[in-house]
């Protein structure tokens, strides 16, 4: 799914802990993460990436590799209401 269809489904999964993989175009994940359902850490990491503010070297070069050749970040959540469910996955 692109990214507003993942902020859409965060949204009506509100409150909810999260787990969210950030895929390359040809489906294999090269970050995993968990959001806490207040807000879209979701959609931070391209927003570092691009400014050139990030804390992940690998990760950031990933993300501005694939938008240099025209492709788009694929993403994937797996929703609990439980923090140490999310953690655990």
């Amino acid at each position: 799914m692109n990214l507003q269809e993942a902020k859409n489904l965060i949204l009506q999964h509100s409150g909810q802990f999260y787990v969210y993989l950030l895929k390359r175009p040809n489906g294999i994940p090269f970050y995993v993460g968990k959001g806490n359902g207040k807000g879209f850490r979701i959609e931070a990491h391209v927003r570092e990436a691009l400014s050139g503010k990030y804390k992940n070297k690998y990760k950031a070069n990933i993300i501005r590799k694939i938008f240099e050749t025209g492709g788009q970040i694929d993403y994937e959540l797996i929703f609990t209401n439980d923090e140490k469910v999310a953690f655990d996955k």
